[in-house]
């Protein structure tokens, strides 16, 4: 029996293989972990300026998003055209 990547003599990586496996798991979780609290954070963030918005507390003027194309305001004429 031989695959690539696999040893003959055993069907366990070497403790070197197995511990740098190990470090490059741990990596990831704590990559995987770090975005699910940048995800939850952004969806609190989310809740309350939509609750903002929502009320009238602020306005998507106050937001300083005017500039952005998508959100700028368009007379009637150029909402035909577009």
């Amino acid at each position: 029996m031989s695959w690539a990547g696999v040893r003959e003599d055993s069907s366990f990586a070497c403790m070197t293989e197995q511990t740098e496996i190990g470090r490059i798991l741990k990596t990831i979780d704590r990559k995987i972990d770090l975005h699910r609290r940048k995800r939850a954070m952004l969806e609190e963030l989310f809740k309350a300026l939509l609750h903002k918005l929502m009320t009238g507390e602020i306005r998507v003027g106050e937001l300083g998003l005017v500039g952005h194309e998508a959100l700028s305001p368009r007379k009637p004429q150029e909402l035909l055209n577009s």
